[in-house]
């Protein structure tokens, strides 16, 4: 069996080799010069050599000595770098993170939790992946992603949700319609308006939203969907075929011959959670949520009455 040696004896002999004195080695290290010599001592017993040639002026490192302290230094030379990687991915100065989303990137809450991690976390590659939230949510469970966003707040088995924002909800208009000279728009001036939406999960909700909005007022929309991604929906409504509806962060893009004009009011309100495992161990995705908390404590968070919660995102489970 090897011999067990100390690490603080190491050292204490690495320093009295760079003195070549035992009082002053010990001086430098804090301690009684007689706990050195007789570690170094027992150092040297536990190698079988003697690391120094004592002598009434100081020491003198032998041959052996030499050898094993060239090895000593570039062996504490590996433990510094290992101490300081690991300090690193504790601090998240490392590392990975990857994202789901399905929301717009082009404005709002979670470009902003993006920009400012990103500048915080400079080591630490984001890969954002984008998807439907039944899709993410899939991904989530075969530890895939380390967190998704999605619209609503889901009650998802063995995973964490917290509310994180919200978003007004915006009409789509084509540049020619007359309610793009208004700054805001009612529900009630939607009543004679032809709704197109998207078939995705996405559009689904705000169907929902659509009907119950439009119920309310004791009115049956007329809403078709169909089976297109988003930039095809807003092409479908610069060339006349309806109106539709979107979320706060997509008004953030141009799209040529729309005009994106807010649902009058405060009530309507779309609310965006993140979602993740509670096993997830990443120090990368700790400190993600850690900001996404701070966040969103300063932005526009609206209280628990607003619409678009849980209740959206039953379906996806």
């Amino acid at each position: 069996m090897k011999p067990k040696i100390e690490l603080t004896s190491v050292v204490q002999a690495l320093t009295v080799a760079e003195h070549l004195n035992f009082r002053r080695a010990a001086e430098a290290l804090g301690v009684c010069q007689s706990s050195v010599s007789k570690r170094v001592m027992k150092l040297e017993n536990l190698l079988g050599v003697d690391l120094f040639d004592r002598c009434h002026a100081g020491v003198k490192v032998t041959n052996a000595g030499i050898h094993f302290f060239e090895h000593v230094k570039l062996a504490l030379e590996y433990l510094d770098v290992a101490v300081e990687s690991a300090g690193m991915a504790g601090r998240v100065e490392r590392g990975s993170l990857k994202i789901g989303i399905f929301s717009s990137l082009a404005s709002g809450f979670l470009p902003e939790l993006l920009r400012c991690y990103s500048t915080q976390n400079p080591e630490v590659e984001v890969n954002i992946i984008e998807g439907s939230p039944r899709e993410n949510l899939a991904l989530l469970r075969a530890e895939q992603l380390d967190i998704t966003f999605v619209m609503g707040e889901p009650v998802a088995r063995d995973c964490d949700t917290v509310r994180f924002w919200s978003e007004r909800v915006f009409v789509v208009l084509p540049a020619t319609h007359a309610l793009c000279a208004k700054d805001a728009i009612a529900w009630e001036e939607l009543r004679n308006e032809r709704f197109i939406l998207s078939r995705s999960e996405r559009g689904l909700v705000i169907h929902d939203f659509v009907i119950r909005r439009l119920a309310a007022l004791e009115h049956r929309p007329n809403v078709r969907r169909s089976p297109v991604a988003r930039d095809t929906l807003m092409h479908m409504v610069a060339l006349g075929q309806g109106i539709s509806l979107t979320t706060e962060a997509t008004s953030g893009t141009s799209f040529p011959h729309v005009v994106f004009r807010p649902i009058a009011g405060n009530s309507d309100l779309l609310q965006f959670s993140g979602v993740w495992l509670l096993r997830n161990s990443n120090q990368a995705l700790r400190r993600f949520i850690s900001l996404a908390r701070t966040l969103s404590k300063t932005w526009n968070v609206p209280n628990q009455s607003a619409v678009g919660g849980a209740d959206d995102m039953k379906d996806l489970h």
